[in-house]
C-alpha cells in the first residue's frame, strides 16, 4: 500500500508541476466581497457566463501547489469535471484522467483483490495442512494400537 501511496504522489506531483507551467495566472480567485470588474469572470474574459465562473470555482487553479493538488483531486473523484474542464486544457485533464484515474487506481483495486486472494489461499493451505497432519497422526496411533492387539485384518 505504501508502493501504491508513493505512486500516486509522484503522480500527482509530476502533473501538479505541468499544470502550474500551463495555466498558472490564467485563473484568479477573488474574495466573494470584491469589487474588481473580472470578479465574476475569474479574471478571465474568456471565462465570462462560463459553468466555471457561475459555480464560482475560481479556487480550482494552477496558481500553486495546494490549488493545483486540489484541483487534481477533484479530477480523481470526477468531482464536477464538466465544469472545471475548461476547452483548451482537455487533452492535459483527460491524460490526467487516464493516467490516474483508469490505470493507476484500478491497477492498485486489481492488486488488492489479487493480494486479499493470495492471502485466503495461504490461510486455507495452512489450514489444510494442518488438518491433514493431524489426521495422520491420530490414524497413525491407531493402526498401532490395532497391531498391538493383534486386530488388524489378515490379507
Amino acid at each position: 500500500m505504501l508502493t501504491f501511496g508513493g505512486l500516486t504522489l509522484v503522480v500527482y506531483c509530476v502533473f501538479a508541476i505541468i499544470g502550474m507551467e500551463l495555466f498558472h495566472g490564467k485563473i484568479q480567485y477573488f474574495p466573494a466581497n470584491s469589487n474588481t470588474p473580472h470578479a465574476l469572470e475569474c479574471g478571465n474574459p474568456a471565462l465570462k457566463d462560463s459553468l466555471f465562473a457561475r459555480g464560482k470555482y475560481c479556487k480550482n487553479n494552477f496558481n500553486n501547489f495546494a490549488s493545483s493538488f486540489i484541483v487534481l483531486m477533484e479530477l480523481t473523484v470526477v468531482n464536477q469535471w464538466h465544469d472545471i474542464l475548461s476547452q483548451p486544457a482537455k487533452l492535459y485533464f483527460i491524460a490526467f484522467h487516464i493516467v490516474m484515474v483508469i490505470i493507476i487506481v484500478n491497477a492498485a483495486f486489481i492488486l488488492l483483490i489479487v493480494s486479499f486472494r493470495i492471502f485466503v489461499s495461504f490461510i486455507l493451505e495452512a489450514f489444510f495442512v494442518e488438518y491433514s497432519l493431524e489426521k495422520s497422526e491420530v490414524e497413525t496411533a491407531m493402526e498401532q494400537k490395532i497391531q498391538e492387539l493383534g486386530m488388524g485384518v489378515q490379507e
